[in-house]
């Protein structure tokens, strides 16, 4: 006499049984691995887009500093322009003699603007680059290997499943 299970009757063999274990964990796991890749793909490609128009409104910014960085080109070539007319017709500038400007340096808060600005710049691209990473690893972890058994598919899936769990990927 079969016992029976939520109306289906228990298997009387071990090999049986491990094909129904198996069977049962196979359609388990493909159901949470469905939902586990959807949810974090969707949130890597959040991240991906922040870290793009982040990136591209960061470069603005630091293509503006990056000139204040550096002395000014035009200022330099009117104090030029000066000294030669000075040296033509003294009486130009009358007793004002003119002098190339020493540069002393770009502001400090413009250097610390520079700094923050070209950190914030590394950082945001450094996400994408993790969420590039990140959504391989997904590629990877959906990918179905359909070789071997479905023991041996079942204990590669569960090894890639302890990686989420060792690398903390779904905390």
């Amino acid at each position: 006499m079969r016992s029976r299970y939520r109306g289906q009757d228990l298997p009387s063999t071990r090999e049986d049984y491990q094909a129904g274990f198996y069977e049962l964990y196979r359609h388990e796991a493909e159901e949470y691995d469905r939902e586990f890749v959807k949810k974090y793909d969707e949130d890597l490609n959040t991240t991906l887009i922040f870290a793009g128009l982040f990136s591209a409104v960061t470069s603005a910014f630091v293509i503006q500093v990056h000139s204040q960085l550096q002395p000014d080109p035009n200022e330099e070539t009117a104090a030029l322009l000066r000294i030669l007319i000075h040296k033509i017709d003294n009486t130009t500038f009358g007793d004002d003699v003119p002098i190339i400007p020493q540069w002393s340096g770009p502001a400090p808060t413009i250097v610390q603007v520079g700094a923050i600005l070209y950190g914030s710049l590394a950082v945001s691209l450094f996400s994408a680059f993790l969420a590039m990473l990140g959504k391989q690893w997904l590629n990877r972890y959906a990918s179905i290997d359909m070789r071997g058994s479905a023991i041996e598919r079942s204990q590669n899936r569960q090894r890639k499943f302890d990686g989420i769990v060792n690398w903390y990927f779904d905390t």
